[in-house]
């Protein structure tokens, strides 16, 4: 929605907008963190060769691999998907389509995320991961073959198909992350933690390409 609202031909608006915000949120944790507030203890420095190796066995744990692979995924397919429709929109294949209606319906998705607190407490992470996943591997693929065969009516199918897609997304972070602390290691786990983080973001700008 930001981005269709400040990008046009130019991204000048949205980096300068988004400049001044992160200026000025720099300015005021440097003015609060100056106040005395209560500090972390600082921890021991760890070597380079400590760190990689803390890097490698967390990227080789057998448990994790699997939650990272499906964190490169998630956001990829779901930035994959608005390229794919866009394209089709810009070609003129999928013209019953209105993105502006399934970015609504996106965002709709996206807020069931503020309720996975309580569904992780009455369903096990893992089996809400798995299946937030398997609705994902089932409407994505159907959302594609409906923006790419040219069909003027399943727009409405189109829709509940993306926001079902959009809720399994939403929900499918905060289990990855739940899953995340749950079978790394007390002493890496805020490594394990920044890793998850960092592949889900690759697979998110890997989308767009």
């Amino acid at each position: 929605i930001y981005g269709s609202l400040m990008i046009g031909e130019t991204m000048t608006r949205a980096m300068l907008f988004l400049g001044i915000v992160y200026c000025l949120g720099a300015i005021y944790f440097f003015i609060l963190s100056g106040k005395g507030e209560r500090r972390p203890a600082i921890r021991k420095k760890m070597g380079t060769g400590v760190v990689l190796k803390m890097l490698l066995s967390t990227l080789c744990d057998r448990y994790l691999s699997r939650i990272y692979l499906s964190s490169l995924f998630v956001l990829m397919s779901f930035v994959s998907l608005y390229y794919v429709m866009l394209s089709n929109i810009n070609a003129g294949i999928a013209k019953d389509i209105d993105i502006n209606v399934l970015r609504n319906i996106a965002t709709l998705g996206m807020l069931t995320c503020l309720s996975s607190g309580a569904i992780l407490q009455r369903i096990p992470p893992v089996k809400l991961l798995s299946l937030t996943l398997v609705i994902i591997a089932v409407t994505l693929p159907a959302q594609y073959l409906m923006t790419t065969n040219g069909s003027t009516s399943g727009f409405f199918i189109i829709t509940v198909l993306h926001y079902l897609f959009s809720c399994a997304i939403s929900l499918a972070v905060p289990a990855m992350i739940y899953c995340v602390t749950l079978y790394s290691d007390s002493s890496n786990r805020g490594m394990a933690v920044s890793l998850y983080t960092c592949i889900l973001f690759i697979g998110a700008s890997l989308g767009a390409s």
